[in-house]
């Protein structure tokens, strides 16, 4: 019998970076292809973009959702069975507590300090102000919208 030769897989890192570059790469194509006008996305890449890439995307996360949130209790719930003791479940529920408050702080340390240094849109012309303000008012009444209803 003849042993299949197996072909060698690229590792997990090496294909999310492939695939980062492709999807900058298809990126700045679509608006090499469909350049925006005055501000306003080309009418194609805007639908491709709104039917396409964000119903694709939105599938995505949503398959992840899916998998991570019952892995992640199913991991909790059998590390807290594997301690046995409930005395030392005390001691390291503290510990976590505590480290889950300190790495938190330092996320949000980090981004108020990027956010400061940064200071995104400061080099925006008072136009350009006015259309981005313009042109995502309406989604922020959407999104309060959706946040009163649930």
């Amino acid at each position: 019998m003849d042993n299949p030769v197996s072909k060698p897989r690229l590792s997990l890192h090496w294909q999310i970076l492939i695939g980062l570059l492709i999807g900058a790469t298809c990126g700045l194509i679509a608006r090499q292809v469909w350049p925006a006008t005055l501000g306003k996305l080309d009418p194609t890449l805007q639908w491709l973009t709104e039917n396409v890439a964000d119903t694709l995307g939105q599938i995505f996360l949503r398959l992840i959702l899916m998998v991570v949130v019952p892995l992640v209790f199913s991991a909790l719930t059998l590390g807290v069975a594997g301690i046995g003791d409930v005395r030392r479940l005390g001691r390291l529920g503290v510990r976590t507590l505590v480290m889950t408050l300190l790495l938190s702080s330092v996320s949000v340390g980090i981004g108020l300090v990027a956010a400061n240094v940064v200071k995104p849109g400061t080099g925006l012309s008072e136009e350009k102000q006015k259309l981005l303000e313009e042109t995502y008012a309406k989604d922020i009444d959407k999104t309060l919208s959706q946040a009163a209803k649930a």
